[in-house]
């Protein structure tokens, strides 16, 4: 029996942590937002409040030892009923502005070209000092039982080429690339059984 708690994120955990997840989840995007973990952190987590925002703590899911609600790690995903009309012209700094141009909105994009029925894996992350011990795969499990339960059974996601223990992960749980391009782009489909 493991002794971890997966919950979908609620306003009693540990924003900050959250952020810094966020923060890991690429190592491109999120360190040219704001230079630093610590950094992009503490700007994005009054964000994650923030009604309609694609990082809103209610698209994201955490792990945490049972004793606590600290996270070990987080997914984030977008299904068909997620609100992502979010003003994100707030954003004024060049920084903001090239990420969301670029980044962004490609995310809102692919979610509104999806099939109602499936889910858009935007982000997963172990915190750092923790991986490698299977907490990244009861996660991803555990999350996509969770969304098949609610109905959905199309699982989809980006990764670079790059991260090969992520790509690893994916293919572990069912993953198969569909695609070339940015780096690994995947779908897994399910059935309830």
């Amino acid at each position: 029996m493991n002794t971890y708690d997966f919950h979908k994120v609620s306003t009693n955990d540990n924003m900050y942590q959250i952020g810094r997840l966020i923060y890991y989840t690429d190592p491109y995007v999120y360190p040219f937002w704001r230079p630093g973990e610590r950094h992009f952190a503490q700007f994005i987590e009054p964000w994650i409040y923030a009604e309609n925002f694609v990082y809103h703590y209610r698209n994201f899911c955490t792990i945490s030892e049972r004793r606590d609600r600290y996270p070990l790690g987080i997914i984030g995903g977008l299904s068909a009923d997620a609100k992502l009309d979010f003003d994100y012209d707030i954003f004024g700094d060049e920084r903001s502005r090239f990420v969301i141009n670029y980044y962004i909105r490609n995310i809102i994009i692919e979610r509104q070209s999806m099939s109602n029925d499936s889910v858009l894996i935007t982000n997963l992350c172990v915190d750092p000092a923790l991986r490698g011990i299977g907490i990244g795969y009861e996660l991803l499990t555990r999350y996509i039982d969770m969304m098949i339960k609610r109905g959905y059974h199309g699982f989809h996601l980006d990764c670079l080429k790059d991260n090969i223990s992520a790509l690893q992960l994916y293919n572990k749980v069912g993953f198969r690339e569909i695609s070339e391009g940015y780096g690994f782009n995947a779908t897994v489909h399910t059935k309830i059984p």
